[in-house]
C-alpha cells in the first residue's frame, strides 16, 4: 500500500493561508518523511546516558514534574470523577503509569527537543491506551503545504510503521530555523550545550585515565652511557605496570639498581582543574536548563535561604510553566471540543505551601481587593458573581471609602 493511502488527511489550515504558501510550497514533497538534520539519538547517548550532569538535571526535572498529579476538572474547577480520560490516567497501558508516561515525555523534550506519545484513537474518538514511543527514531511525514505535517514515521529495524497526526502528541522545543523543513523538529538543548558536555565527557575520561593511572604519564629513561636494550625497556616496562601501576599501588616506594629518570609529558586532573571545569559546566548546564545550581550541590554561594528560595523559583519557574503546557496540549489532543480542562495539582508540594501561607496573611491585609480579586491572585477561578463579591471591605480608617 502506498504511502499516501495509509495516512489520510486531518484538519487543513486554510487554503489562503500565504505564509504556509512562501514557507512550504516550494519545497515540500507531499507524505515523505522529512529529515531532520541532527542525529537524535547520537545527542541521547553522549548527552544524556554518558553525562552524568545533563542526566542529574533532566532527571530532576522530569521526575518532579511528573510527581505532580494530573486531574480532569470542570469550568468551575471541580473534579470530574467519571470521564474515559480518568481511565486512560488511572491505567495508561498495560506496561506503564501516568508518571511514566510523562516523565519519559520529558526526558526526551529536554535532551533532544522532541517527544512523541501515541494514543490509538477508536471511531467514538477515545482513546484507551497512551504509549511512549522512542522518540529520536520518529521521523515527521509532510502533507501538502496547507497540511505540512501530515502523520509520523517509525523505522524499526526494516519494518516501517506509520501513524496519523491524530494519534500522536508532539512536544517539541522551540526551533527558530524553518529552512528545509527544520521547524518541524524542536531544537534539541544536547545541541546548544554541545560544546559544554563535550568538555565534560572529555573532562571525566581524563580524570578516570589519571585514576588509573594515578598520575600523569611520564618517560623512564636510562641514565647508563650504553642505554636499555629493546628487551631491556620491554622488561622495565612490564615490571612498572606490574608492581607499581594501578590504584592500591599508588606511592609504593620504587626501587631499581640501574639509573633511571623520570619524565612526565602530561599533567594532572589538578592542573587541568577538571574539577572546576565541572562545577563550571554544571551552572552553565542549569542554566540552559533554567534552574540554580544549588540544587545540585553546588555550595559556592549557597545559604539556607538561597536552597529554599531556588527549590520555590524550581517549581514556579520550571516545573509549573512545563506543566502548564502539557496539560493545555493533552487537553487540545485528548478532548478539544469539551469544556472539561486537565490541570495539574500542586497542594500537596510543601514548598510551594509556605508560600501560599504568605500570600494568603498579606492578603488578608488587603483591603483593597474584592473577594474574586484575591481569589484570582490565588490562582482560584472567580466565585459566582453577587454584588457583595466586588464590594471592597470598608477601610476602618475611613468610614467612607468603599468601590
Amino acid at each position: 500500500m502506498a504511502l499516501k493511502d495509509k495516512l489520510k488527511w486531518g484538519k487543513s489550515s486554510s487554503a489562503s493561508n500565504d505564509l504556509n504558501k512562501a514557507l512550504y510550497s516550494h519545497w515540500y514533497s507531499p507524505f515523505m518523511p522529512i529529515n531532520n538534520l541532527r542525529n537524535l539519538t547520537n545527542d541521547i547517548k553522549t548527552g544524556y546516558m554518558d553525562n552524568d550532569t545533563t542526566y542529574s538535571i533532566i532527571n530532576k526535572i522530569a521526575d518532579t514534574a511528573a510527581n505532580i498529579p494530573l486531574k480532569l476538572v470542570d469550568e468551575n474547577g471541580e473534579e470530574v470523577k467519571s470521564h474515559w480520560v480518568n481511565d486512560l490516567l488511572l491505567i495508561p497501558n498495560e506496561d506503564n503509569t501516568i508518571r511514566d508516561i510523562i516523565f519519559n515525555y520529558y526526558v526526551y523534550l529536554l535532551s533532544i527537543g522532541n517527544t512523541f506519545i501515541y494514543a490509538p484513537k477508536l471511531e467514538s474518538g477515545n482513546s484507551t491506551e497512551l504509549w511512549t514511543m522512542p522518540s529520536d527514531l520518529v521521523e515527521v511525514v509532510s502533507g501538502p503545504w496547507h497540511e505540512p505535517i501530515l502523520g509520523y514515521k517509525l523505522m524499526e529495524g526494516n519494518q516501517e510503521i506509520l501513524f496519523p497526526k491524530k494519534d500522536v502528541l508532539h512536544g517539541r522545543l522551540f526551533n527558530p530555523r524553518f529552512q528545509s523543513g527544520s521547524w518541524v523538529y524542536g531544537l534539541s538543548p544536547i545541541q546548544v550545550a554541545a560544546q559544554t558536555i563535550n568538555s565534560l565527557n572529555a573532562g571525566q575520561i581524563s580524570q578516570e585515565a589519571a585514576y588509573k593511572n594515578m598520575g600523569p604519564p611520564y618517560i623512564l629513561s636510562s641514565q647508563t652511557p650504553e642505554g636499555l636494550t629493546p628487551e631491556q625497556q620491554e622488561m622495565l616496562e612490564d615490571t612498572v605496570k606490574k608492581k607499581y601501576g594501578g590504584a592500591k599501588n599508588f606511592n609504593k616506594p620504587m626501587t631499581t639498581g640501574t639509573p633511571i629518570k623520570v619524565e612526565k609529558v602530561g599533567v594532572s586532573p589538578v592542573d587541568l582543574n577538571i574539577i572546576e571545569g565541572s562545577e563550571h559546566g554544571l551552572r552553565i548546564l542549569c542554566n540552559v536548563y533554567g534552574v540554580s545550581s544549588v540544587l545540585f550541590n553546588d555550595n559556592a554561594n549557597s545559604t539556607y535561604n538561597n536552597i529554599s528560595q531556588a527549590r520555590k523559583d524550581f517549581y514556579d519557574y520550571t516545573i509549573k510553566p512545563l506543566n502548564k503546557d502539557l496539560s493545555q496540549k493533552l487537553k487540545n489532543w485528548l478532548i478539544p471540543d469539551e469544556k472539561f480542562t486537565l490541570e495539574f495539582d500542586y497542594s500537596d508540594v510543601e514548598v510551594l505551601q509556605e508560600s501560599f501561607k504568605t500570600k494568603i496573611e498579606a492578603l488578608e491585609k488587603a483591603t483593597f481587593l474584592t473577594e474574586n480579586e484575591k481569589r484570582e491572585f490565588l490562582g482560584y477561578k472567580p466565585i459566582g458573581y453577587k454584588p457583595s463579591d466586588d464590594k471592597i471591605k470598608k477601610d476602618e480608617e475611613d468610614d467612607d471609602f468603599y468601590y
